[in-house]
């Protein structure tokens, strides 16, 4: 009898000290090969590499992600408001629903993007790169803009 309740509390031991240095998982940004977490607390990453990672519904207003390879990026709902995308690739980016208001894509890359539904007001577009980006009233679009 005691035998069995010894290895039941050993294997309940193993189990807590399993649990205890399990790592935490990386956050939906912070994915292998990203550079940055833009859901912790700076929201800035000029430059990064953010390539298929999850961002749906994420608040990066403001965010500084000038020249970030954010291809493949889920921004579904996301706000960026007034955020500096100049220079970056969202190629193959959903952007569905989100708010770009204000936003700054000159020079972006916005192949096969996916703007509908998505507030483009005063987004500056100068210089941007479409090729089959779908703007925000659903049609698709090879340039100058949405």
């Amino acid at each position: 009898m005691n035998h069995r309740i010894s290895i039941r509390l050993l294997a309940g031991f193993v189990l807590l000290v399993g649990l205890a240095v399990t790592p935490t998982p990386p956050s939906l940004a912070q994915q292998e090969g990203n550079s940055c977490d833009v859901q912790g607390e700076s929201k800035d990453c000029p430059n990064g590499v953010l390539t298929d990672a999850n961002l749906a519904g994420s608040d990066l207003a403001g965010a500084n992600l000038s020249g970030a390879d954010l291809s493949r990026v889920n921004l579904l709902g996301a706000n960026l408001s007034g955020a500096n995308l100049e220079g970056a690739n969202l190629t193959d980016a959903d952007l569905t629903g989100a708010t770009l208001t204000g936003a700054r894509l000159a020079n972006a890359i916005l192949v096969r993007a996916n703007l509908t539904d998505a507030d483009i007001a005063n987004v500056t577009f100068a210089g941007v790169t479409f090729g089959q980006t779908v703007c925000p009233d659903g049609h698709r679009t090879d340039g100058p803009a949405c």
